[in-house]
């Protein structure tokens, strides 16, 4: 929702209340934005386990759900902080994952991204480490839905 500016045609002391007024309303709108999901959500098997990336977004933290099952009932919950990235160092070969996503703003949540998943790899198996996904300066979101568009 925007708001419009304030008239010119007003006296100029009501215009420069309704404009201080104006601008507060905004600057909560900002504040009580949601944080916009993470993009980009990949998982890549490991030797005994899995490692997630995805491209952040404007969240100051995030959070990470695992589970064997694809549900998010019982998923184990992972605060990574403000990485885009997270090991899960499960310690066994074969063991299938589920991984969700969420961005935090302080006390607001995104919606969830994902699931995505992997089987982790046997123990002594290497692996060419993944590219990290794109960050959040490559991406153009649209002003009005927040989604990512093609540039």
């Amino acid at each position: 929702m925007s708001i419009k500016d304030v008239p010119h045609n007003l006296p100029l002391a009501l215009r420069d209340l309704l404009t201080q007024m104006r601008n507060a309303i905004v600057e909560l709108q900002e504040i009580n934005q949601p944080p916009r999901p993470v993009i980009n959500l990949v998982a890549t098997a490991k030797a005994g386990g899995v490692i997630i990336q995805f491209t952040r977004t404007d969240g100051d933290h995030y959070i990470v759900y695992a589970n064997t099952t694809p549900t998010l009932k019982e998923a184990r919950v992972v605060d990574i902080g403000n990485k885009g990235e997270y090991v899960d160092d499960i310690g066994k070969s074969a063991e299938l994952r589920y991984y969700w996503v969420r961005a935090k703003k302080g006390n607001l949540a995104s919606t969830i991204t994902g699931p995505v998943f992997a089987t982790t790899l046997g123990l002594a198996v290497e692996i060419t480490p993944p590219i990290a996904p794109p960050t959040t300066d490559e991406q153009v979101y649209s002003d009005e839905l927040g989604y990512p568009v093609e540039k």
